[in-house]
């Protein structure tokens, strides 16, 4: 009986194999946070932006951090609205914490 050596071939799609490599390497989740960025520069004014230092996204919940206290505080009041904002564009977002 004679083995057949050639490899099976399959055919996969671009996006697939994209998505594949993207998720081995974990690069899509700072392919997520980037978004999450660029929605929060959308949301804030630039005020609010150049207090900002930092957004990134743990386990569905954003973290945003703020280097001014006063600021943080008047979005934790505005927290609920913020969510919802972040929520129409990502529904699995969870909560958004200021830190």
């Amino acid at each position: 009986m004679k083995k057949n050596n050639k490899r099976e071939r399959k055919i996969e799609s671009i996006e697939k194999l994209t998505s594949n490599f993207f998720n081995q390497n974990k690069i899509n989740s700072k392919l997520f946070d980037k978004k999450i960025e660029n929605l929060w520069n959308t949301f804030s004014n630039k005020f609010i932006q150049e207090r900002t230092t930092g957004v990134y996204c743990k386990n569905m919940i954003i973290y945003i951090k703020i280097n001014s206290s006063p600021l943080k505080s008047e979005l934790e009041n505005s927290k609920e609205i913020t969510l919802k904002k972040f929520q129409q564009y990502h529904k699995e977002i969870e909560n958004i914490v200021f830190i």
